[in-house]
């Protein structure tokens, strides 16, 4: 489907007007002023083409935004809010649009850094039990001061819509804390429709209170497919993240995504996550957690774990680095077997140069000191429907690498290194 990129809120109207358009962005950051809000208001409610609208608004757009209420064609709608109001008006029309239209699909909104307050965030979120046709709703409000009103208000919301399917939170930065972790979490056990559940509270007061309490979620609801919990820089600890590797055995998720870098989280989470993916019946599987010097221990766990799974397509492992040779050849081992076994040549990576893994442990000792400042490094060989099998492991050295292929079987690929390795597959062992 095309899509019309505008520039000017005299451009929109003017295409509303004349031209049948499915797709249209605009991109202007002009006031809207009141005449030319009511006609936007008209056009928007009148207009029986339109699809998929995406606008940047500020508080003069919110007379404008009325018009969806009555629009009925719209299935798509992206909202980039840089202004509510001083008394929190575009939150009102919003608000009143998710109450009032019945044709919207999917809903993004996008407030990051805003004025956006606990008394719009609430209004909003107590508007979507209303909505009877939203299947997909995305909210943005990083660094806002947003706070837990709004989050136990979204938890309710959570419990009693029956449309919603997928939900999507990038709450980073904000005031939420446990009140707000723990009420989401059972919300989303309540809610059976609901196939995915995302949740990123990065730099937030929650603790493993809501860690705990998002465990249970996998537990709990049979119907969700994909789960994602990110919180870097909070006090989660090996409280949550034990919980999180013992459940991964017998969830009936297909993805499942666990950050918590800089946080408390240690290398006993680390060995524990790695051993579950042995036994996990996920398809894709992703852990972070950039703080952690992964053991020997937890390398070898990785490797076994991958060569006895069955399900994974894909799986990210990322941490600070690995702790010496031992540990690194592991990994290696585990990119070697997943290529003997593996029938696929791999598809061709924009930007990535070419390279083999360094088959001897004098250039992993080298590659284990280079310098801290380099780039990440990776591996790729092909694997699954797309061709496509990674396998990362940070520390490479540029000298340490080729451009000899890997038998007939596959290619590697990679980047420079960096003080950050990383260890990501597409399952072919």
């Amino acid at each position: 489907m095309e899509c019309k990129t505008l520039h000017s809120w005299d451009e929109l109207l003017k295409i509303l007007s004349t031209e049948a358009l499915k797709s249209v962005e605009v991109i202007t950051r002009e006031e809207l002023p009141i005449r030319m809000s009511l006609n936007l208001s008209a056009a928007l409610a009148m207009n029986r083409s339109l699809l998929d609208l995406t606008l940047i608004v500020d508080a003069t757009a919110a007379l404008g935004l009325q018009g969806l209420k009555q629009n009925t064609m719209l299935k798509h709608l992206t909202l980039h809010v840089q202004h509510w109001g001083t008394s929190g008006e575009v939150g009102r029309a919003v608000a009143d649009v998710l109450k009032q239209n019945s044709s919207l699909r999917s809903f993004s909104l996008k407030a990051d850094s805003s004025n956006l307050q606990d008394k719009t965030g609430k209004l909003l979120a107590e508007a979507l039990p209303q909505n009877s046709s939203l299947a997909s709703l995305h909210l943005s409000c990083q660094n806002t001061r947003v706070g837990d009103e709004t989050g136990i208000a979204m938890a309710e919301a959570l419990w009693l819509n029956d449309t919603l399917r997928h939900f999507s939170w990038a709450a980073d930065g904000t005031d939420i804390s446990d009140a707000s972790g723990r009420t989401l979490a059972q919300g989303v056990q309540q809610n059976c429709n609901l196939e995915t559940f995302r949740l990123s509270a990065s730099s937030t007061g929650i603790t493993d209170e809501s860690g705990k309490a998002m465990v249970s979620v996998l537990k709990e609801n049979l119907a969700l497919q994909h789960f994602s919990f990110e919180a870097s820089e909070t006090l989660l600890s090996d409280s949550t993240g034990l919980a999180f590797a013992s459940s991964l055995g017998s969830t009936s998720l297909r993805s499942f995504c666990f950050v918590a870098s800089f946080s408390n989280i240690s290398d006993k989470t680390c060995q524990a996550i790695a051993e579950s993916a042995g036994s996990t019946h996920l398809t894709s599987m992703e852990f972070i957690a950039l703080h952690v010097l992964v053991s020997a221990e937890t390398s070898i766990r990785l490797r076994n774990a991958l060569q006895r799974n069955a399900s994974l397509q894909f799986i990210k492992f990322e941490t600070c680095q690995l702790d010496g040779d031992h540990a690194y050849i592991t990994v290696q081992e585990a990119v070697q077997t997943a290529m003997q076994k593996n029938q696929h040549m791999c598809e061709r990576k924009p930007g990535c140069p070419r390279f083999q893994l360094p088959l001897c442990t004098q250039s992993f000792s080298k590659a284990l000191d280079t310098s801290f400042s380099h780039d990440w490094g990776s591996a790729v060989v092909g694997n699954s429907e797309h061709n496509d099998l990674v396998l990362r492991s940070g520390k490479l050295s540029t000298d340490s690498l080729s451009d000899t292929d890997v038998g007939d079987a596959a290619e590697a690929i990679t980047t420079a290194s960096t003080e950050t390795p990383v260890w990501e597959s597409l399952h072919g062992v």
